[in-house]
């Protein structure tokens, strides 16, 4: 099975650490999976920018949101989440 480099947040320059900032300011954290994306900037730019259009673009208050997203992990077992 092929492994995936994960990238040191302290070490990060340029669009990395541009992508790792950001991914601080919506979760708080660099959680693994980003650490992987990272390998390619542009594919955490992608996925950070999905989540803040899918969290900002909707009538639920930011509470339900986190509530449904909560519930969907565990309704679907995510032993990660």
């Amino acid at each position: 099975m092929a492994k995936f480099e994960h990238i040191d947040t302290r070490t990060a320059t340029g669009d990395t650490k541009e992508a790792f900032n950001e991914a601080i300011n919506q979760f708080g954290a660099v959680i693994n999976l980003f650490k992987v994306a990272c390998n390619a900037p542009n594919v955490l730019k992608g996925i950070l920018a999905l989540n803040k259009e899918v969290s900002t673009s909707t009538e639920l208050d930011s509470k339900l949101t986190e509530q449904v997203a909560i519930l969907t992990s565990a309704l679907n077992r995510c032993e990660y989440c």
